[in-house]
């Protein structure tokens, strides 16, 4: 019996032991570096392709419209004098990048030779801007036949261009006329009734000007009845 008792106290004595070791060296754990979380990226609002996105109303006035003194409201219109650089900003600022601006306008005199009327894409920061219109309105008669009105539409800055500014001969007359400006991507299309006359693609940014977006007329009378822009 004693000899049985003797081997259970040395067992509990290596026991205890063991279990002394072992607590005295706490566990080491590596701990995991915290990863912060990714950005959400703020999505582009997603505009069915022909969603009507602007319309004007002049029924009461110019209120809203930014721009200069020189435009006024006439038969329901609005209509420029022929002072320089007056511009008409279009009272919309547009939250898509491919959009197509479409505005029917009448050239109601030309007084000087020289005049001009085009629609401009301002530029902002990294997005190249743009132009699209008629420049060198002429008074009517004892013009040579040599000099007419171009129509063109190019980037700003021209240096963006890929390739050369396209120019083509364009006599607007007093008719009423539509012209259509297409922005998709870095690329401008120009159209007057329905017909193309030339584009222009930025070879420096992916998306061209979505605002403002301005009406500009110099010497010259322009009336404009309507302006509306839709999704593409």
């Amino acid at each position: 019996m004693k000899r049985i008792g003797s081997i259970l106290a040395l067992g509990c004595l290596i026991f205890l032991l063991m279990a002394c070791s072992s607590s005295g060296t706490p566990a080491q754990t590596s701990a995991s570096p915290t990863v912060p979380p990714m950005p959400t990226a703020t999505p582009t609002p997603s505009v069915p392709a022909g969603t009507l996105l602007y319309q004007s109303d002049w029924s009461k006035g110019l209120a809203g419209w930014g721009g200069s003194a020189g435009w006024t409201i006439v038969q329901g219109a609005a209509q420029s004098d022929t002072s320089s650089n007056n511009a008409l900003t279009v009272p919309y600022q547009m939250t898509v990048h491919n959009y197509a601006l479409e505005y029917r306008f009448q050239i109601v005199s030309v007084p000087q030779n020289g005049g001009s009327f085009f629609l401009k894409g301002v530029r902002t920061q990294g997005k190249d801007g743009y132009d699209a219109g008629i420049l060198n309105l002429l008074k009517p008669g004892g013009n040579s036949e040599f000099a007419n009105p171009q129509i063109q539409v190019y980037l700003d800055p021209m240096g963006d261009m890929d390739g050369r500014m396209q120019l083509a001969d364009y006599e607007p007359g007093t008719t009423w006329h539509t012209f259509r400006v297409e922005v998709q991507g870095p690329q401008v299309k120009f159209f007057t009734d329905d017909l193309s006359k030339g584009n222009a693609y930025s070879t420096k940014t992916d998306w061209l000007s979505n605002g403002p977006l301005e009406l500009v007329s110099s010497g010259a009378v322009v009336r404009v009845s309507s302006i509306k822009i839709t999704a593409l």
